[in-house]
């Protein structure tokens, strides 16, 4: 989540960067690939837990989570990368549903957990 809210006030909006070109673009490249570095070391982290039964819903969701930051990453880096408007505005466009998909995760992820300590008989504080 850290990671996603700090490069949230980056790439929120992607439409000012595609439209004007990329003036801190270092910036924003070491704020792209951050995220695809960080989320490959937590998915390799998350490679080596065996989850019980009753936390692979959530193991399989915290993966995807991870996987969406990945491949948002990679697509801002591609945009930053693109030369032509056209590329940019397409890569923007694909950003700004990645976003809103990668968004949803947490509460999703939030669901599950709830779902499993009812069925484990705990009470969420």
């Amino acid at each position: 989540m850290k990671q996603i809210d700090e490069t949230d006030r980056v790439f929120s909006d992607t439409s000012k960067i595609y439209a004007k070109g990329f003036p801190d673009s270092i910036y924003l490249s070491n704020q792209a690939e951050n995220l695809i570095n960080n989320s490959e070391i937590d998915l390799q982290d998350m490679a080596g837990l065996r989850p019980g039964i009753a936390a692979t819903k959530f193991n399989k969701g915290v993966i995807k989570y991870l996987t969406a930051i990945n491949d948002y990453g990679k697509m801002a880096k591609q945009l930053l990368q693109a030369k032509a408007f056209a590329e940019r505005r397409k890569y923007h466009d694909q950003l700004t549903v990645k976003y809103e998909k990668l968004n949803a995760y947490p509460d999703q992820l939030l669901v599950i957990q709830q779902a499993y300590l009812q069925e484990v008989g705990l009470q969420p504080k």
